[in-house]
């Protein structure tokens, strides 16, 4: 789930199409304002129900059933490569520009 959030996974790729949408004025045709008002209506119901799903899977009331188990911390081996994924979709969402370069480079040799 923690891809899920902004600035991670594609929040990244839709600001960066938004703001290239709005910045070469294409929201001024019929066309380009529809795709624009239909991909933010899109990333809001997005974002509304990411939130929905969190807050009731990680906050809600514990089931009956579910209250003798006995839950235990996932061990190293599981935790670090989601802190590393984590980490690496934070960085890249703040600063695409580091990736952005890379493929820059390789398609404009296409």
């Amino acid at each position: 789930m923690l891809s899920g959030f902004p600035p991670f996974s594609s929040f990244a790729a839709e600001w960066i199409m938004f703001t290239g949408i709005f910045e070469k004025g294409m929201y001024t045709s019929p066309v380009g304002l529809i795709i624009a008002v239909l991909g933010v209506s899109a990333i809001i119901l997005t974002i509304s129900y990411t939130f929905w799903s969190v807050k009731k899977i990680f906050f809600g009331p514990l089931k009956p059933r579910l209250s003798n188990l006995k839950i235990k911390d996932p061990p190293l081996t599981m935790s670090i490569p989601l802190l590393i994924v984590g980490m690496v979709s934070l960085i890249l969402g703040v600063y695409p520009k580091l990736i952005i370069d890379l493929f820059c480079l390789v398609i404009g040799k296409l």
